[in-house]
């Protein structure tokens, strides 16, 4: 079943990590999300299936320049 309408936006900002994940070609994405004090914590969403998932990862990994990203295996 696919979406018109997202249910989660994330601030490219606060993203912290991606991973390709599992064999329907998944994403699974880090980010950190303020809390009222004013702290951060780490959530993890997985997306079971993106279609061109290959191609938004690239664009994910690519946007933002200043970040440096890690490749863990």
């Amino acid at each position: 079943m696919t979406s018109s309408r997202s249910r989660l936006t994330i601030s490219l900002q606060d993203v912290t990590g991606v991973k390709k994940a599992g064999v329907l070609k998944g994403l699974e994405v880090l980010w950190s999300a303020p809390t009222m004090d004013g702290y951060k914590y780490e959530k993890a969403e997985k997306f079971k299936w993106i279609n061109n998932r290959d191609e938004l990862f690239a664009r994910v990994i690519s946007a933002n320049t200043s970040m440096k990203w890690t490749n863990v295996r």
